[in-house]
């Protein structure tokens, strides 16, 4: 029981230590503020649970685990041989500053002909996390 107990608190480690990367990368679009800088109510958005355990089980999403392959598991890494693979077409030169740009998005249903029209925003030549906003909400 202790083993058990052990790994479990090694992965909870191990997960914290790869959340704590992902913040470390994107910490220039984080804006810091202390609790005195904050002049807007909290933001929240209650999501009651489905009362009825089987209905809750039915429509439960299962997150995927990221880890070490199991046994028996192909590892495809060693058969992907980069040099055969297709360049980029057609390759785009590398631009030093870009303008603003018209950002317009197309949905596609799943084994369905034909297309959607989806969002259709500008982003100005220097767009920070909130010019996607709109994407979000």
């Amino acid at each position: 029981m202790i083993e058990r107990a052990f790994d479990l608190n090694r992965e909870h480690v191990e997960l914290l230590e790869q959340v704590l990367r992902v913040f470390d990368q994107i910490d220039d679009l984080i804006d810091h503020k202390s609790s005195e800088e904050i002049d807007h109510r909290p933001e929240y958005v209650a999501v009651p649970p489905v009362e009825d355990a089987e209905a809750r089980e039915a429509v439960d999403v299962r997150l995927p685990r990221v880890g070490e392959p199991g046994a028996g598991a192909r590892e495809w890494r060693k058969d992907l041989d980069v040099a055969k693979l297709p360049g980029l077409a057609p390759r785009l030169r590398w631009l030093d500053e870009i303008d603003r740009t018209l950002i317009k998005t197309w949905l596609k249903a799943a084994l369905q002909a034909g297309e959607q029209e989806g969002q259709e925003f500008t982003l100005p030549s220097d767009p920070s996390y909130r010019d996607f906003s709109a994407t979000l909400e």
